[in-house]
């Protein structure tokens, strides 16, 4: 698995990396999009705005704001409340 050169402390290291990983409370949450799949469909394409400004090929300054409010026109806001929603009410059980 290590090619020559590894040494033995790094693959110590490399095989217990996670042995004090603690498990997120989430863990298991999964998002039921029911009743959302427009407001999903419409933010994805509206996210394809933004990565242009990730990557630096447009102005942050002008394009950003225009990128936010088509997020916001597509329903972001509400889509983030019922995920939020949903995880509330996973994480009180």
């Amino acid at each position: 698995m290590f090619g020559e050169g590894v040494t033995d402390e790094y693959i110590d290291m490399y095989r217990h990396w996670d042995d004090d990983a603690k498990a997120s409370a989430m863990l298991g949450f999964a998002f039921n999009n029911t009743g959302f799949e427009a407001i999903e469909t419409a933010c994805i394409e509206a996210y394809k705005k933004v990565e242009p400004i990730l990557y630096g090929y447009v102005d942050f300054e002008t394009e950003y704001p225009k990128a936010i409010a088509e997020l916001e026109a597509a329903g972001i806001n509400e889509y983030v409340a019922e995920v939020n929603r949903q995880l509330a009410e996973f994480m009180a059980k």
